[in-house]
C-alpha cells in the first residue's frame, strides 16, 4: 500500500512541473528522497531503498516526458546497475542530495539515450 501511495504522488508531481525547472539563479527545491542526503541513503534499509528507487524511477520518468529528444535516459539500464552507480557515488559524495545524485546519474548517461520509440 504504501508504494501506491507513492507511485500517486509521484504522478501527481510529474503533472504538475512547471515549465522551468529551476529558479534564474538554477536553485530548486527537492521533494521527498531527493531532499534526503547521499550519507543518508547510504544507511537506508531494505524498504527505504525501494522507496528511494520509486523516486529515482519518476525523476527519470520526469526527464523522458520533458526532453522533446528523450525516449528513454536509461535505456537497458537494470535497476541494479542503477542502484550501484548512486551508491558509488553516494559513498564519495555523501553530502549531496539524493537529487543531485540522480541529475549527476541521469547527466551521466544522457548521451546514449534512446531519442525514439523503438516500436514504430
Amino acid at each position: 500500500m504504501r508504494i501506491l501511495s507513492v507511485l500517486a504522488c509521484l504522478m501527481l508531481a510529474v503533472a504538475t512541473i512547471p515549465a522551468q525547472a529551476a529558479d534564474q539563479k538554477g536553485r530548486f527545491r527537492a521533494k521527498g528522497v531527493g531532499a534526503q542526503s547521499c550519507s543518508d541513503y547510504l544507511q537506508f534499509g531494505k524498504e527505504d531503498r525501494l522507496v528511494a528507487e520509486t523516486w529515482w524511477a519518476g525523476f527519470v520518468t520526469a526527464i523522458n516526458i520533458e526532453r522533446d529528444d528523450t525516449y528513454d535516459v536509461l535505456p537497458n539500464v537494470p535497476v541494479e546497475t542503477v542502484n550501484q552507480w548512486l551508491e558509488g557515488y553516494c559513498r564519495n559524495n555523501p553530502r549531496h542530495l539524493m537529487s543531485i545524485a540522480v541529475y549527476r546519474l541521469v547527466e551521466h548517461h544522457f548521451p546514449t539515450r534512446a531519442k525514439s520509440s523503438p516500436n514504430p
